[in-house]
């Protein structure tokens, strides 16, 4: 899992790189560090962008999640091994990791960055205050993909294909890309992280009809509620029992056994 997850973002750190027209040499300190010091894959961005305002807060909060998720990942699921049923102890990890990388590390590399006047935006944007599919895939989560799929897919095909038909090819190679990550690790599973993309997809389409409209699910409350829903109900499919017994509680079980 961790092999392919880090095969995949060395190939798309690459693309990232050559999709960017230098006008200057660029500093080798300043490659190295986009290349090994920083998961975004905005690289005009952290090579010549403005900084953002880095307050107290943010450091704040980077810093409680990121002892959240360690708390979780070290403390509390290894002790749940053999005494909570497996799908448990391999989602208490997941929370783990997805908290201390996503929400906290990550946020706090990205405030290092930006303090020292380099651009480095943070890849989560309030994700759950998404009050439409769209906004949340293309705007709070993960935004280092959302780049890259915007660079490399959503833009090029939009132009010869249209927006909408474009916006399906990112959404079915997101899940493609999933299915690689969390499947063949598993081995089972397949197909379900990509059928899991294509409902989020297909989501976006019904709150952009004019069924959508007549309902007022295409934002506010009632937008936030169908966006949460589309999110959740049907995470099973992403993040698969195959997934969590055969790739997370392992690697939760080997945690215990370095901490023992």
């Amino acid at each position: 899992m961790w092999a392919l997850s880090v095969a995949i973002f060395v190939g798309v750190k690459w693309l990232s790189w050559l999709s960017v027209t230098w006008t200057a040499p660029v500093p080798m300190w300043r490659k190295l560090a986009y290349w090994t010091a920083w998961p975004g894959l905005n690289a005009r961005g952290f090579v010549v962008g403005a900084p953002e305002r880095v307050t107290a807060n943010r450091w704040l909060i980077a810093g409680l999640l990121t002892a959240l998720g360690a708390t979780l990942l070290l403390g509390l699921a290894p002790k749940l091994v053999g005494e909570a049923p497996d799908l448990v102890v391999a989602w208490v990890g997941m929370l783990g990791i997805i908290f201390l990388l996503h929400f906290g590390a990550l946020a706090l590399v990205s405030c290092f960055w930006n303090s020292v006047g380099i651009q480095a935006t943070p890849l989560m944007q309030q994700p759950l205050a998404s009050t439409s599919v769209s906004e949340f895939w293309s705007a709070r989560w993960n935004t280092a993909f959302r780049d890259l799929t915007s660079l490399t897919i959503f833009r090029p095909l939009t132009k010869k294909l249209g927006a909408a038909r474009a916006a399906f090819a990112v959404f079915l190679f997101s899940g493609i890309v999933h299915d690689v990550v969390i499947s063949v690790p598993a081995r089972g599973g397949y197909g379900k992280p990509t059928l899991y993309f294509l409902i989020q997809w297909l989501a976006i389409a019904i709150q952009r009809s004019g069924w959508g409209r007549s309902t007022g699910i295409q934002g506010g409350m009632r937008g936030w509620l169908f966006t949460m829903l589309t999110l959740g109900l049907p995470l099973g499919l992403l993040f698969h029992p195959e997934f969590a017994t055969r790739a997370i509680l392992p690697f939760v079980e080997a945690l215990k056994s370095q901490l023992n």
